[in-house]
């Protein structure tokens, strides 16, 4: 099955071992501003952008000269030189190669002035043997490569993010792996029957040592033997919202945040885990939903058979969402609107499960817990807090949320306070200073135009944050100078946390 050890590796640059995939876009829109040609979305951008690139630019600009189109992309990438930067596992697989002695080269289509600022960024000058930058046709060059250096073909792979790069691998009669790092999508790669595909870089090295760097002779097919158990999460947002991601590994398909469980990591702590990494949200009011058993998924860039453990949770506010390598676009969309997105199959079964309607409310999921059940008895335990004094931004004009004003926050908690009565402890109630301080910035860099909004998003977030059964908030305002106040008094409940209803 396997052939010879590979000694050499060609790479693309761009999208394979550098993330300017938003610069180009970016570039390209203003090139085609200035060629009076609408913008295009970054989705559209990955579908239509092809090497040799005057084929793309024949399509959207036939009307001006390839030298021109050049120079004004070349002046817009300038600007946005500074946000690029390496792309995950590629300097661990770098520093693998130099570590088992490979050889490696550089043959991509960047522009040799643009490049320096490159490596500047990423400092990867010290791995390679040679850079061939500039290339318009890379099937035109790679044969040139392979002869200068005295390279076997079947010693050398061609690692590259585009279906041009497998088009060049093939050319020169080399191994071919794609990456879905970059450009295209892995329809696209597919389409070029590469002998490989993988995520990242970093499924490529084991890969790589799997028979001593022996490459295979058939397109490889990587995987587990055994099923993997994996993590997802329909994420709520206190509005009720949903956060729905779009990676290339689901086929560019919109899903859910998640991934693998750990070796003696707890089912919870790798779902709070993976959301972090791939989100940076921290979440909690975890409920489970459902197991999946997805055998290789059409969607999915590669054979596996997944175990899927399903669940909702709660975002934390404030929602500072960041995506990692892992995915390239997210929406915060009500469950309505994510049922009309083109979504991958198992997060479809799990939206149409959480929103499927029930005879028995008691029946719908996610379930809510039994906190009214448990404290029912004890509906007259509640923690006050009163007047608390903020500086928030709020105002319908937008002249009015210029500036923080004053506003007077008090918060009512309920919910059984007997284990506090009976322990004496802290650690067995709500902690009030902790709730004042974080009430107090809970405006930091936000703004709200209607003090209903505000009042509702803040009852949602301390029952998420602070849990009880319910919560009354009323927030006065000092806007009148006939009155003493106006205010808005809203009391939510825990059922309200994922529907978002209000009472």
């Amino acid at each position: 099955m396997f052939a010879a050890v590979i000694r050499n590796i060609i790479f693309d640059w761009c999208g394979t071992l550098v993330d300017d995939l938003e610069a180009v876009w970016k570039a390209t829109n203003k090139t085609f501003e200035r060629s009076k040609v609408p913008p295009i979305t970054l989705e559209d951008f990955r579908r239509e952008f092809e090497l040799p690139f005057s084929r793309f630019y024949d399509r959207y600009t036939p009307h001006v000269s390839t030298d021109q189109l050049n120079d004004w992309y070349q002046q817009a990438f300038q600007h946005e030189l500074d946000h690029i930067k390496p792309l995950a596992h590629a300097r661990d697989f770098l520093e693998n190669c130099r570590a088992n002695g490979l050889t490696l080269f550089v043959l991509s289509s960047i522009d040799r002035k643009h490049f320096q600022r490159h490596l500047e960024i990423t400092q990867f000058q010290t791995y390679f043997r040679k850079f061939y930058l500039g290339v318009r046709d890379k099937r035109e060059r790679i044969g040139e490569v392979l002869e200068k250096h005295e390279l076997k073909p079947e010693e050398t792979l061609f690692i590259g993010d585009m279906q041009h790069d497998i088009d060049a691998a093939k050319r020169g009669g080399v191994h071919s792996c794609g990456v879905l790092t970059g450009f295209n999508t892995h329809e696209q790669l597919a389409a070029r029957n590469p002998d490989v595909i993988v995520e990242h870089l970093g499924e490529l090295w084991p890969l790589l040592q799997s028979d001593n760097g022996k490459w295979p002779d058939a397109p490889a097919v990587t995987g587990a033997r055994y099923p993997i158990a994996t993590v997802g999460a329909l994420i709520y947002d206190v509005s009720g919202r949903v956060l729905m991601i779009q990676t290339h590994k689901w086929s560019n398909k919109w899903g859910i945040p998640g991934g693998k469980i750990r070796a003696g990591e707890r089912v919870e702590d790798g779902l709070k885990r993976e959301i972090k990494e791939e989100t940076n949200l921290t979440v909690d009011d975890i409920r489970f939903v459902m197991v999946q058993d997805a055998i290789d998924p059409p969607e999915f860039y590669k054979p596996a058979h997944f175990l899927l453990l399903n669940y909702t949770c709660l975002a934390v506010p404030p929602l500072n969402t960041r995506l990692n390598h892992e995915a390239h676009s997210y929406r915060w969309v009500s469950p309505e609107e994510a049922a009309g997105l083109d979504l991958n199959r198992p997060t479809r079964k799990l939206l149409e499960a959480v929103n499927r309607p029930k005879r028995n409310p008691a029946d719908a999921l996610p379930r809510p817990t039994r906190d009214t059940e448990r404290f029912a008895r004890h509906q007259a335990d509640r923690i006050i807090l009163e007047d608390i004094e903020v500086q928030f931004r709020i105002g319908v004009p937008d002249e009015e949320r210029k500036r923080p004003q004053r506003l007077s926050i008090t918060v009512v908690i309920e919910g059984s306070l007997q284990a506090a009565a009976r322990s004496d402890a802290l650690d067995q109630t709500i902690d009030y200073e902790v709730v004042a301080r974080e009430i107090t910035a809970f405006g930091d860099n936000r703004q709200w135009r209607l003090l209903e909004r505000l009042t509702n998003d803040l009852a949602l977030w301390i029952l998420h944050r602070f849990g009880g059964v319910t919560v009354t908030v009323e927030i006065k305002k000092f806007v009148l100078a006939n009155t003493r106040y106006v205010a808005a008094r809203m009391t939510r409940s825990r059922s309200d946390l994922v529907s978002g209803e209000s009472n």
